[in-house]
Parts: structure tokens; C-alpha cells; sequence
């Protein structure tokens, strides 16, 4: 099924979903996500990619970040994304600004943080996230699997895959999301 994440089919199939799993471009769409994970009681597996690239001493761009992640968030874990600084107010209200120019701006962004351009050099990243979080969703129902809540592909610097515990560490405590 494809649908509008806040439409009322998207809800209704999701409603009636084991897990949910979320992979969109921005933060309203994964909020509305998250909130139809819990007022459905579903557990959440978000999935997201990073690229940011800069300017280096000679004009020239420079690969800065690229990188994804997977989140497993189970009923009772104790967190969201929002807690997580996966999804926040801010980028939220420029988003849905009602201003033309702000949101244009904001969409402008593309994939590539620091450049103005949509490129497709995420497919890779992304099938890898991808795989990534099958592998969670299946880890899940393994009794024997060690469960990591978040679990980080880097690929700029070498390529890594690793849980990440310092998100735990800032962890933001008493979010409304989780209350």
C-alpha cells in the first residue's frame, strides 16, 4: 500500500502492523510515525542516512559524514526519537512553516547536509541501512540475538557498523513522547 503518512489509510494499515518501520526525509513524518506507534502499541525501527559535505581549502567539496542509522524502539524501552535528538521541534516548525520561503529553504537542503544538490550517492548508504534494518526487525523474534537499541553504519572514514552508546548518554529524560 502506498499512502500520505497522515492519512487515515496509512493509520489504519499501520494500526494493524507487528512492527513499524519508518525510513522518511524528515522529521514530521517520523514524529507522525512515532505517535501512530504508540497510540497503536506497535514497536518502531527507524532507519535514516546522513551525508554532509564542506568546503575544503581549495574551494573544492570535501566528504565530512556519511553515515546511517537503525533505532529499535520497543514498548517500555524508556525512549523515542525525540529523546533520542532524532526528531526535534525545531526542524519540525520549519518544516510545516507557513511561510512558502522557509519551508522552500528547508526542502532546498536535499540529502546532502552543507550542499545544495540531491544526489543520488545515498543508494549505497541506503541499501546498506536498509539491510541493517531487516537484520533488526528479525533480531526482534530472536531470543539468542543481542538486542542494540541504535546501531551506526559509517562509511566516510572507513567502513564501521557498531552500536551507539553515547546517544544513551545525552539521553533526554522526562520527553513528552515517552511520558
Amino acid at each position: 500500500m502506498s499512502a500520505d503518512v497522515d492519512s487515515p489509510a496509512a493509520e489504519e494499515q499501520t494500526a494493524l502492523s507487528d512492527f513499524i518501520m519508518v525510513g522518511t526525509d524528515n522529521a514530521a513524518s517520523r514524529h507522525r510515525v512515532q505517535k501512530i506507534s504508540l497510540k497503536y502499541g506497535a514497536p518502531l525501527i527507524s532507519a535514516g542516512v546522513n551525508i554532509t559535505v564542506a568546503k575544503d581549502e581549495d574551494g573544492g567539496r570535501l566528504l565530512v559524514d556519511r553515515s546511517g542509522e537503525v533505532i529499535a524502539i520497543r514498548l517500555g524501552d524508556g525512549y523515542r526519537l525525540n529523546c533520542l535528538g532524532r526528531i526535534r521541534q525545531a526542524d519540525m516548525a520549519c518544516e510545516s512553516h507557513p511561510e512558502p520561503e522557509v519551508r522552500k529553504k528547508t526542502l532546498a537542503l536535499g540529502h546532502v547536509g552543507g550542499a545544495l544538490v540531491r544526489e543520488p550517492a545515498v543508494k549505497t548508504l541506503n541499501a546498506m541501512v536498509a539491510a541493517l534494518a531487516v537484520e533488526s526487525l528479525v533480531n526482534q523474534y530472536d531470543e539468542n540475538m543481542v538486542r542494540e537499541p541504535v546501531v551506526v553504519v559509517e562509511s566516510h572514514d572507513g567502513a564501521r557498523m557498531c552500536p551507539d552508546k553515547s546517544t544513551f548518554a545525552m539521553l533526554e529524560t522526562g520527553c513528552a513522547s515517552c511520558l
